[in-house]
């Protein structure tokens, strides 16, 4: 029974750690998780108003889907983050992350929509939460078993949100490139999951059309 070893158990925690914890910017840390979410919410809304149960859609729809849209969810983000003082090393990067995203989590959920139909809108929120649960910062990977840490990784929102991670807290560039080709492998399958059938089937309709003509 030594003061060191008395003070060790009534005050574990040193003064410079807990002066360390206060000064955490838990902004910068949740933030990138926060927009990504954000961001696979709001491409589930879109969706929910934009593309409900149409056989036949414009040109001018599929220009505000993955054009308009994305590029006004990206202002959005940009101006809240702008609000709340969130840090930011690269706006040029976090403004392009942001509309690249928010493409690629439109294309996601048309995908599960084309799939699963109204059954997919509630898959899109349930595929959300379990996004925001598997990142690693809500839950840490040191928890996750082996099963969910492959899940991980085939989780759009996990490359979104190590890309805005970078962007915003100017780390590795090489983790940008990793995300947005993440990213992009996500929206191409998902274009193809949702267009590629009705390429498919149109090619064989005017294939048979010419061939009766």
């Amino acid at each position: 029974l030594k003061a060191q070893t008395i003070h060790h158990f009534v005050a574990p925690v040193s003064a410079d750690a807990q002066n360390a914890a206060k000064g955490t910017d838990y902004k910068s840390i949740f933030g990138p998780l926060l927009i990504s979410f954000a961001l696979f919410v709001g491409a589930i809304i879109m969706q929910m108003n934009e593309h409900r149960r149409r056989e036949n859609v414009s040109v001018n729809t599929m220009l505000r889907m993955f054009i308009g849209l994305p590029a006004l969810q990206a202002v959005l983000v940009a101006g809240i983050v702008a609000i709340f003082s969130v840090h930011v090393a690269n706006w040029v990067g976090f403004v392009g992350l942001s509309i690249s995203t928010a493409i690629v989590f439109a294309l996601v959920a048309l995908a599960l929509d084309t799939l699963f139909g109204t059954f997919g809108l509630l898959l899109s929120f349930v595929v959300a939460i379990v996004q925001i649960v598997l990142t690693g910062q809500l839950v840490p990977n040191e928890m996750l078993n082996t099963m969910l840490l492959a899940v991980q990784k085939v989780l759009p929102m996990m490359y979104a949100n190590e890309g805005f991670a970078a962007v915003m807290n100017q780390t590795d560039t090489v983790a940008v490139g990793t995300a947005l080709l993440g990213l992009v492998g996500f929206g191409i399958i998902a274009a193809l999951v949702t267009f590629g059938p009705k390429l498919v089937l149109s090619n064989k309709i005017n294939t048979v059309a010419t061939n009766s003509n």
